[in-house]
């Protein structure tokens, strides 16, 4: 398939016609209902307004089904864990599943989508068939994982089309009367896409194993109460490269455990907001309103910013795992390192502006929950050369390193994580260090917000 000069599929104007028919069809349908239940003018609106968030929420349904699709499918481009390729080809075609089922709520019986149903239908079909292959004990060929792969293009091509559109609809104001505006100028939405309305998952400065909480008692909550009304030394600590001028108790909060909530200036004349552990006084987070105008200050030195912050406030042993530059804002997260070992449970969020090149924000509950300088760390069952020797397909492999990463039940594992290039894509595989297989992997992708990891 052809791509655009930053790797990006075209789609040609066959198939942006078939996506742009899930949307035009919608305004007929509407109207016709409309007239043959003999609504009133004010009844008209008022059904206008609940068929609006119906079908918008179908339709950002159905563009998230096709995200997921595209991140599985290419994900298998490069994993070669059996276990893990069944689990990306189960989930997409559940997800291609799910997407007929979002396309059937936006059809209707004059001009239904059958392209994209079917097409939806064959990506299910395919992942199902590939997906019990391999749970009969064989491996893929050759040709199917060409297959895969093409599937990939298409869907990539399909997504960015629906998410165009998505976004084009929303600007004017109100989903369902948009639609009616929507003609086969698809060139013309794709630069419309930059409102932010379409909900991504989670941002890259959120970062990979950044939200690794369970139902659990925080490790780092400890000591005897702090009065709410003197937690100016904690304030003082916390906001290291600013002088406190005033602060006052604005709230308890009770969820997890209890916290003060404070609103604080400094002299220099900043406004923000702290946060901080009723028992033993410990900073959870706090932030700093401002706004970047005039960006001087590198990604490098933004990073190296962050880490001298996190020595200043008296965390040892911090370093930069990711950082991420998004709207002239960096954002740094930094995990704990023993012995050699990232520990992503560890972490903490730091965001720089590159203007004052000052920390303005921070947030450490992952670090307050799961941080224990005492814990063991089990030895690799598999040495680093190993590991360096397994053939990693068509991924370009920059770079290995043990990494403990959180699991879904609460614990920790030990890891190599493999970081790789393909496609202008960076891919994040982790094997177990006990036994070399691949048990994760995550791939990140660029959009107006910054970057993105899945």
């Amino acid at each position: 398939m052809e791509r655009d000069e930053k790797g990006r599929i075209i789609i040609n104007k066959p198939v942006a016609i078939a996506i742009i028919t899930a949307s035009v069809i919608l305004i007929a349908t509407i109207a016709t209902l409309a007239v043959f239940l003999g609504l009133s003018g004010n009844q008209n609106q008022a059904w206008l307004r609940r068929a609006n968030g119906q079908y918008q929420q179908a339709y950002y349904d159905l563009v998230d089904e096709f995200l997921t699709m595209e991140t599985n499918l290419s994900k298998l481009r490069v994993v070669s864990s059996e276990g893990l390729q069944q689990q990306l080809l189960l989930d997409t075609a559940l997800a291609a599943q799910s997407a007929v089922c979002d396309l059937t709520t936006i059809s209707s019986s004059e001009q239904d989508l059958g392209e994209l149903i079917k097409y939806c239908n064959q990506v299910g079909d395919y992942c199902q068939y590939a997906f019990k292959k391999i749970s009969n004990g064989s491996t893929l060929s050759e040709q199917e994982q060409k297959t895969l792969s093409e599937l990939y293009d298409m869907t990539y091509g399909i997504s960015k089309g629906l998410t165009s559109i998505s976004a084009s609809l929303t600007s004017k104001g109100d989903f369902v009367l948009g639609l009616g505006k929507v003609n086969d100028g698809f060139s013309d939405m794709l630069l419309q896409f930059n409102n932010g309305s379409f909900k991504y998952p989670s941002l890259i400065y959120d970062g990979a194993f950044s939200d690794s909480l369970v139902d659990k008692k925080p490790k780092m909550i400890e000591g005897d109460d702090i009065d709410p009304n003197q937690a100016r030394a904690y304030i003082v600590k916390a906001l290291s490269g600013y002088e406190l001028s005033d602060y006052s108790f604005a709230y308890q909060n009770d969820n997890k455990f209890s916290t003060y909530f404070y609103d604080f200036k400094t002299k220099s004349g900043e406004t923000g907001t702290i946060e901080i552990a009723k028992q033993g006084g410990m900073t959870i987070m706090w932030n700093i309103d401002s706004a970047v105008d005039n960006p001087v200050m590198s990604k490098e030195q933004g990073v190296q910013v962050a880490e001298k912050y996190c020595q200043d406030i008296g965390l040892d042993n911090m370093k930069a795992v990711w950082a991420c530059v998004s709207n002239s804002m960096l954002y740094v997260n930094l995990c704990w390192q023993k012995d050699g070992v990232i520990c992503y449970p560890d972490m903490v969020k730091i965001k720089v502006s590159l203007e004052s090149g000052k920390v303005v924000g921070y947030e450490a509950l992952n670090y307050c929950y799961n941080h224990d300088a005492s814990r063991t760390i089990e030895e690799a069952g598999v040495s680093m050369s190993t590991v360096q020797g397994y053939d990693y397909r068509n991924l370009q492999v920059q770079s290995i390193r043990l990494a403990l990463i959180p699991t879904d039940g609460g614990g920790e594992k030990l890891t190599y994580e493999v970081y790789g290039k393909l496609d202008k894509f960076d891919f994040y595989v982790y094997l177990d260090a006990l036994d070399g297989k691949q048990i994760k992997i995550l791939q990140v992708i660029d959009s107006d917000e910054g970057e993105l990891l899945m």
